[in-house]
């Protein structure tokens, strides 16, 4: 069985990709706590991602308000901007942080090996995921 933890999430700047891909759960010998784990922990991205994309288009239809108006006020224009950064920034280290979580759930063993089939040619769909990739399920 593949077991793929795979968070997409869209921004006003475009998709932003997190992944904890595995290509089987035999492979590295997970055990059913182990899956357990990993599930919780993208159910939890997820539930955070919600509100982080939804953080990031609020933001984003109130910046265009502020460039719509007559008078563009620059520091409320540059406020909103560096708003909308904090909010992409939040969730990128979100997505370092799931990473990271997922990568304590393994044993010394299951992390090299996981290193080994990060390192190890991709083979389509099945294939180890790295931030920023665009692997699927």
């Amino acid at each position: 069985h593949l077991l793929l933890v795979r968070i997409q999430c869209s921004n006003a700047g475009g998709d932003v990709e997190h992944s904890i891909n595995v290509r089987s759960k035999d492979e590295l010998g997970l055990t059913p706590e182990q899956v357990r784990m990993l599930r919780e922990i993208r159910a939890d991205f997820q539930r955070g991602a919600i509100t982080r994309t939804a953080e990031i288009t609020l933001a984003a239809v109130d910046l265009r308000g502020l460039m719509e108006q007559d008078t563009l006020d620059l520091p409320k224009v540059e406020a909103q901007v560096r708003k909308i950064a904090f909010f992409h920034a939040d969730q990128r280290v979100a997505g370092i942080k799931m990473v990271q979580a997922g990568k304590a759930v393994l044993t010394p063993e299951q992390q090299e090996k996981f290193k080994q089939l990060a390192h190890a040619p991709r083979m389509g769909r099945w294939g180890m995921g790295r931030m920023g990739t665009g692997e699927g399920e």
